[in-house]
């Protein structure tokens, strides 16, 4: 085993086994950033290879280039992954099986006109699901808080976030991570259709479905609801 020195961050340590001794370990602050030395311990345990890295000394402590609320969204991200998303598809087919409406809420900003956009994507698909539209300042992630927390205690079983894109300024609203935090804790299937490709947002990453656009969103409804009734 040779020596190797390694920078590791907090966030990633429990990607790969770690041995220090107490000492050491005191000296080490959570979320920060340090140049460690050691070597890599390799153990076979049922036909599987565990790694361990175990460390030797502290070479010194970097200076921090990822923020509290990096931080923050990744560990966001680790608890969706955890919880694990709930699968579109199968809700609407339980339905569909059932003879049921799907129950949509619909979050618009205010004054929004891309409702068209949906429903033309929707197309004759309309007859399966009951859509109910709700706005509020779509910019504000206080207003969408308010928003969640007043739809949460109703029966639907699809909340959406739906904007048509525009300003990237305005989309930092959907890395707020309060909402974003409130969002994942739904037990309604969550989508967004908030942004283009290249506006992927937290609370894209966190959604059970991500939509690029509206327009997308409806027809991704259609598609689905489409291939189950022919099925």
């Amino acid at each position: 085993m040779e020596n190797n020195e390694m920078i590791f961050q907090s966030i990633l340590w429990r990607q790969l086994g770690i041995r220090i001794s107490s000492l050491l370990r005191s000296k080490i602050i959570n979320n920060e950033i340090y140049i460690l030395r050691g070597y890599i311990e390799k153990s076979i345990k049922n036909s599987s290879i565990e790694l361990r890295f175990v460390v030797d000394e502290i070479i010194q402590q970097e200076e921090k280039s990822i923020s509290e609320e990096e931080l923050e969204r990744y560990e966001l991200i680790q608890r969706k992954l955890e919880i694990g998303s709930k699968d579109l598809e199968t809700l609407i087919r339980d339905k569909m099986l059932k003879d049921e409406k799907v129950r949509i809420a619909n979050i618009y900003g205010n004054n929004a006109i891309v409702q068209k956009d949906f429903l033309e994507g929707l197309d004759v698909s309309g007859q399966y699901f009951e859509i109910d539209d709700h706005s509020c300042n779509i910019t504000s992630s206080t207003a969408i808080i308010s928003k969640l927390n007043e739809i949460s205690s109703k029966e639907y079983d699809i909340v959406a976030l739906v904007r048509g894109g525009g300003d990237r300024q305005n989309m930092e609203t959907f890395n707020n991570i309060q909402l974003s935090e409130l969002f994942i804790e739904l037990d309604k299937v969550t989508i967004t259709a908030i942004g283009y490709t290249v506006d992927e947002t937290l609370l894209d990453k966190l959604a059970d479905k991500r939509f690029h656009l509206p327009h997308d969103y409806g027809a991704g409804l259609h598609a689905i609801a489409e291939k189950l009734s022919h099925e």
